[in-house]
């Protein structure tokens, strides 16, 4: 094995030999060398020459750069879509032909210098003269040309191949199939379309997006196209757009006008003749360009409509022309008289009436209208529940209703006298019933049941009063009531205004010992001198003093002079007139405790006591005092209740009835300055808050400030007494200080005054 790879050895080294003195016999031959050399320079001087001039393009390599660059754009039409984005694959591309160029040159040169020479050349020895560092100068220079080059090559490529792409759009462009087309027209029909309008133009732009996909089903654009794509799909817009609105004309007499022959009356037959009417000389061809496309689906469906909306037309025209079918007053009469139970109200008696005469009436019309050619479609068209009978059954409730209306107010009109003869007679109001409002805080009857309050109405007649007649007993009732109340309202003032003029003389008369009758008398004649002054404000029917407001005037003189002989009996100070600033003001007294359990938050001090006593009385904190105030809902908005405490106390509660601003306090009943100066200022923030609060239109304030008219607004304070320790002059002075509290706040805040409307509970 030794010895082969020796001999193996032996060969190689002489095949060596042998070669080297074959090259060393060619080399040694000075023309052939010189020729290799001559070939090697010149070669390598080419591949310089051409690398070098790399920088710059002429106007033919453009042109020639141009052609084969939009080539490759249409291929590649996504990368090159947007003119900004294609700039980068440009130059890459320019970059890479420019390489393929240099490669193609150094080879063709090297293959002319073998050619010239006699002894072999090398590529490597070519590029070795041409360039120090061919690998990297040759793509340096690329990218120099593809910079220097791009602008004029990119632009003019960009041209030619938008203007190829064009081509092909324009070339490969076509129309919605009619099938595809006759979908999204019958889709825009429904969505856009109302009534008897047929689609406009500007509701064929709904289909832009579609027809810009059509145009551009070959794929992307290069945007330089965008508008012409958009163009081209506006074009085939408008092209749709211009048939549909022909086929539209061909019925727009029919559609709009109604120019139909007057003796069709069936949809059918109208859809029939605006039928013929689209397809007279409505050809198709759908080869043209652009295509002819037959009837739109969607012009029939227009059609259609218009067909179902003038049969309802005409049959409509019909019922209004004539009433043959309507029942007549006389049967409605009857049917509500023989079930009035049930006809009370009038909705519900309409909606009987109907039903009732409606199966008829269908029959009728059917018959008459439908002849004896189409009575049967029309009956049967009027039991589907479709237009026709819609329209039927309104027209019938609009003719009953009118009829019935008449009806049923002659009923009530019947009913009214019937069953409110003391409404026509003249003996309501009674003096009775007038209280009763009075004292509900009503300036007027509101409603039906109040009315029955105070009229007497046998049950079984209730049950039947039409809501008509009830309407009319209100009203009627209303007619003396309202001025009725006005005079009792003010013949109770003038007792308030002579309880404030009086009360000092009052006192004088008690103190000398005069009778009570006198007395009595006395403030009669000032009663009566002050109405005669105030009554002509009233009708006349109410001049005469109410037994009501005769009764008020002699409890209240009988409770002040009871008082004052008291008060003289046991030597107690004499009545004092609370400081009535205090009330609704700005000025604040801490020597009240009144502690409220609701809305009411009134600043406290650490240094206040908690308890006040003005000779004896106090103020009570507790909190639980909401409840005893609910039993005075519905009575007024605010009460001053006051009852008898332990230890020859009284205890006065404040608030409203929902609990808002309560408070309570303790007081000695014969220490009347005191009282009045404790209960004075207790009631100043609770009554300033009330006033503010109302005045603001606010929820949840101590009093309800209601409107009886337009123009005045009134408060309701209840004065009720349990104690036979506080007798009336107590509430004339609860009631002066609160009165003078409200005009003291409209002065200050600029708000209107509300009425006070005190309602006095004091027992005899």
């Amino acid at each position: 094995m030794i010895g082969g790879m020796n001999l193996r050895c032996a060969l190689s080294t002489l095949l060596v030999l042998t070669g080297g003195i074959f090259l060393f016999g060619q080399t040694n031959d000075p023309k052939a060398g010189a020729k290799r050399m001559l070939a090697l320079r010149a070669a390598a001087e080419k591949a310089r020459m051409y690398l070098q001039g790399t920088a710059d393009a002429n106007e033919s390599a453009v042109d020639e750069l141009s052609q084969l660059l939009s080539k490759e754009m249409l291929g590649r039409v996504k990368e090159f879509e947007a003119k900004k984005t294609g700039e980068k694959p440009t130059r890459k591309w320019i970059e890479a032909w420019r390489m393929q160029e240099l490669e193609k040159t150094v080879s063709d040169t090297l293959e002319w210098a073998k050619e010239q020479s006699p002894l072999p050349i090398e590529r490597a020895d070519v590029l070795k003269r041409a360039a120090k560092d061919w690998a990297q100068e040759a793509p340096a220079k690329a990218q120099q040309y593809a910079k220097q080059s791009m602008e004029q090559v990119y632009g003019k490529a960009r041209e030619l191949a938008a203007g190829e792409q064009l081509k092909r759009l324009r070339d490969n462009l076509s129309y919605p199939t009619k099938e595809d087309l006759n979908g999204r027209l019958n889709q825009l029909f429904e969505e856009r379309s109302k009534g008897l309008q047929p689609l406009s133009t500007d509701d064929f732009n709904a289909l832009n997006d579609w027809f810009e996909q059509l145009v551009g089903k070959t794929g992307p654009v290069f945007e330089e196209l965008k508008r012409k794509v958009s163009e081209m799909s506006t074009d085939m817009c408008l092209e749709i757009s211009k048939q549909y609105q022909a086929q539209y004309e061909q019925i727009r007499l029919f559609v709009q006008k109604n120019q139909f022959p007057e003796s069709l009356k069936t949809k059918e037959e109208l859809q029939v003749v605006a039928l013929q009417a689209l397809n007279k000389n409505r050809g198709e061809d759908l080869q043209a360009t652009p295509p002819v496309y037959g009837v739109f689906e969607a012009s029939e469906k227009l059609v259609e409509r218009a067909a179902m909306h003038w049969e309802k037309n005409r049959f409509e025209k019909f019922l209004k022309s004539t009433d043959f079918w309507l029942p007549q007053k006389k049967k409605i009469e009857q049917a509500i008289r023989d079930d009035i139970a049930n006809h009370v109200p009038p909705g519900k008696s309409l909606n009987l009436l109907n039903d009732k005469y409606l199966s008829a009436v269908q029959e009728m019309v059917a018959v008459k209208y439908g002849g004896e050619k189409w009575s049967q479609y029309f009956a049967d068209s009027l039991k589907e529940g479709g237009a026709l009978t819609k329209s039927l059954s309104q027209r019938l409730r609009d003719g009953i209703k009118k009829r019935s209306q008449e009806v049923r107010k002659q009923i009530a009109e019947e009913q009214l006298r019937t069953s409110f003869k003391n409404l026509f007679e003249g003996t309501f109001p009674k003096e009775s019933q007038i209280l009763w409002f009075y004292e509900k805080g009503k300036a007027r009857v509101s409603n039906f049941p109040e009315l029955l309050e105070n009229i007497e109405v046998p049950s079984e007649l209730r049950s039947n009063l039409l809501e008509e007649t009830k309407r009319m007993a209100v009203d009627l009732a209303n007619k003396p009531l309202v001025p009725a109340l006005n005079a009792f309202r003010k013949q109770l003032g003038i007792l308030r205004v002579l309880e404030k003029e009086k009360l000092a003389q009052l006192k004088v008369q008690v103190v000398e010992g005069r009778a009570f009758l006198e007395i009595l008398k006395d403030w009669q004649v000032g009663w009566n001198e002050l109405w005669d002054k105030k009554k002509k404000e009233v009708e006349e029917r109410w001049y005469p003093q109410f037994e009501h407001t005769g009764k008020e005037l002699s409890k209240a003189v009988r409770q002040l002079y009871e008082g004052m002989i008291n008060a003289v009996g046991n030597n107690t100070p004499e009545i004092v007139q609370a400081p009535t600033e205090e009330l609704g003001g700005d000025k604040d007294t801490s020597g009240s405790e009144a502690v409220p359990v609701e809305n009411e938050k009134p600043e406290t001090k650490e240094e206040e006591k908690k308890e006040e006593k003005a000779e004896g009385g106090k103020q009570e904190l507790s909190g639980g005092i909401t409840d005893e105030l609910k039993v005075f809902v519905g009575l007024a908005d605010g009460v001053f209740a006051f009852a008898d405490a332990p230890n020859g106390k009284c205890r006065m509660l404040f608030g409203t009835p929902d609990g808002v601003g309560a408070f309570s306090l303790e007081f000695d009943p014969q220490d009347v300055e005191g009282a009045a100066s404790l209960i004075s200022q207790g009631l100043q923030k609770p009554l300033g808050l009330v006033l503010d609060g109302n005045a603001k239109g606010g929820q949840g304030s101590i009093f309800n400030l209601f409107s009886t008219n337009e123009d005045n607004s009134e408060i309701r304070m209840l004065f009720r007494v349990s104690s036979s320790k506080v007798r009336h002059q107590m509430s004339i002075l609860v009631r002066q200080q609160v009165e003078a509290a409200i005009e003291n706040w409209a002065n200050e805040t600029g708000e209107k005054q509300p009425v006070l409307l005190w309602q006095d509970d004091v027992e005899l």
